[in-house]
C-alpha cells in the first residue's frame, strides 16, 4: 500500500514520462507527514479516481510487457485472476500486445 501511494504521488508530481526520485518524494523533507512520506493534502484536493486509473493502466501495460503479452502471466504479476485482468485491460482500452 505504501509503494502504491508513493507511485501515485510520483505520477501526480512527475514532470515527464519517466518518474525521477524527486517525483517520488521519498527524500527527507520535514514538510511531509511522518507515517506516509507524503505531503499533506491541500485544500484544493486531488482527483483520486484519475490517479488510480493512471496507476492501473501503467501496471497493466508493464505486466503485459514483462509477460510478452501473455495475459495469464501478466495477471499473476499483478496478483489478479485472469478474468479480472482481462476485464480491467479491456475497460481501460489497453491492447494485449505490448
Amino acid at each position: 500500500r505504501e509503494l502504491k501511494n508513493i507511485m501515485e504521488r510520483g505520477v501526480l508530481i512527475g514532470k515527464g514520462p519517466i518518474l525521477e526520485v524527486e517525483d517520488l518524494g521519498i527524500e527527507n523533507n520535514p514538510a511531509k507527514t511522518a507515517d506516509t512520506g507524503f505531503s499533506p493534502l491541500t485544500p484544493g484536493g486531488i482527483d483520486l479516481c484519475s490517479i488510480e486509473k493512471t496507476m492501473e493502466r501503467f501496471y497493466i501495460k508493464e505486466a503485459l510487457k514483462m509477460s510478452g503479452g501473455n495475459e495469464i502471466k501478466a495477471a499473476k504479476l499483478l496478483n489478479l485472476n485472469h478474468h479480472t485482468f482481462r476485464y480491467r485491460r479491456k475497460n481501460l482500452n489497453i491492447s494485449k500486445i505490448p
